[in-house]
């Protein structure tokens, strides 16, 4: 059977016209958006986007910048622990995470990009840059089955959509389009839900599509 699929951006660019309200329970999936640097793409349609582990982070981390001494590392990784919660964010909007949340595309994870900040702090050496030597900058779409959203998430969506309908909307920055909404998914996102996978450009800290 065909996925009923609620898309927040089909609606995002008519704020301005009152358009109105869907009612969610007519939907069984909900479109949803996730930036990442994978060193392989293809690896989100075996596994599903997988909740990222502080250990694992940690182990990357060292082994991308092993050339430094251990005391170090273990400093940059001490200034930085891990959050109480693990899971995987979903924007609804995926020009909100191009606009706001591009290191996830450039460097891999927000986390590794502390650590390399943590290490760089104040000896001039660009850290930044070998974690984009890594991976490719990739935006992976998800149709999320409605039943699987947090009960929370969901009646701030139909907040949201009432505040669409009624011109009550008021947009982060003046004059965008782009809605900024998500959605958290404690246990990952399993490959079946995996809609499509894209290569995003990175030229000159601006995410976009690349063309195919």
């Amino acid at each position: 059977m065909q996925n009923n699929v609620f898309d927040l951006i089909k609606i995002a660019g008519a704020k301005e016209n009152h358009v109105p309200k869907p009612d969610l329970n007519n939907f069984t999936h909900v479109r949803a958006y996730h930036c990442c640097r994978p060193v392989d793409q293809h690896s989100y349609r075996d596994k599903g986007i997988l909740v990222g582990q502080p250990g694992e982070l940690e182990s990357q981390f060292r082994e991308i910048f092993n050339d430094f001494d251990e005391a170090l590392l273990d400093q940059a990784v001490a200034k930085s622990p891990p959050s109480a919660e693990l899971r995987v964010d979903l924007a609804l909007d995926y020009r909100w995470l191009f606009r706001q949340c591009q290191e996830y595309a450039q460097y891999g994870s927000e986390r590794l990009l502390k650590f390399a900040d943590n290490l760089n702090s104040g000896n001039g050496i660009d850290l930044r840059g070998r974690l984009r030597d890594i991976g490719t900058p990739t935006m992976v779409i998800a149709e999320v089955p409605i039943k699987r959203v947090d009960k929370t998430d969901l009646e701030e969506l139909d907040e949201l959509l009432l505040q669409l309908a009624n011109g009550q909307y008021k947009a982060v920055f003046e004059s965008d389009e782009m809605i900024d909404f998500t959605i958290s998914i404690d246990d990952g996102v399993p490959p079946d839900w995996i809609a499509e996978i894209k290569t995003l450009n990175d030229e000159n800290d601006q995410l976009s599509v690349t063309a195919t």
